[in-house]
């Protein structure tokens, strides 16, 4: 559910195995320029699930063994961040390998609030990990989703 200038300002001061800490982005126009996020709650600490938490730590596992290695290091593109050129074509090669849709780097964005609104996770705790400034822009945004919720509130109703 990051924002992709996010995860690319990621160090591995930034992770502590669990999560990882947000608190800067780097610039749109550069490859090692960072400024401050798109608005105050954007500043967050986000849980990780299992298989990211092996991927991060395989990466880890990868550099440290590598002269000059430091927590300062980026946890994608090890001394320096990973090229955003790079993410569009790696991305880009992935999709027309797979034969799925063009979709944005940002398009997973969305689609892990849509996973998450499926699941029935509260809307308030999306709203803080995606680092919405108010969960009406979270509601704005997805509150349409909640819409196939309508046995909840049936099963509510009738069973009390």
């Amino acid at each position: 559910g990051l924002r992709k200038n996010e995860a690319m300002s990621l160090t591995f001061n930034d992770y502590d195995g669990k999560r990882v800490n947000i608190w800067r982005q780097l610039k749109r126009s550069s490859h090692s320029e960072f400024t401050v996020l798109k608005s105050p709650t954007s500043k967050r600490t986000v849980a990780l699930d299992k298989a990211t938490i092996e991927l991060l730590n395989e990466q880890l596992d990868k550099y440290k063994d590598m002269p000059g290695f430091s927590a300062d290091w980026f946890l994608f593109g090890g001394y320096k961040p990973l090229s955003l050129t790079s993410i569009d074509r790696v991305k880009k090669e992935a999709i027309e390998k797979s034969g799925l849709p063009y979709i944005r780097i940002h398009d997973f964005r969305h689609s892990h609030a849509s996973y998450l609104i499926d699941k029935g996770v509260n809307m308030y705790k999306i709203s803080k990990r995606l680092g919405h400034s108010s969960i009406t822009i979270t509601m704005d945004r997805y509150g349409h989703l909640l819409d196939r919720q309508e046995d909840e509130i049936l099963d509510a109703i009738e069973n009390g």
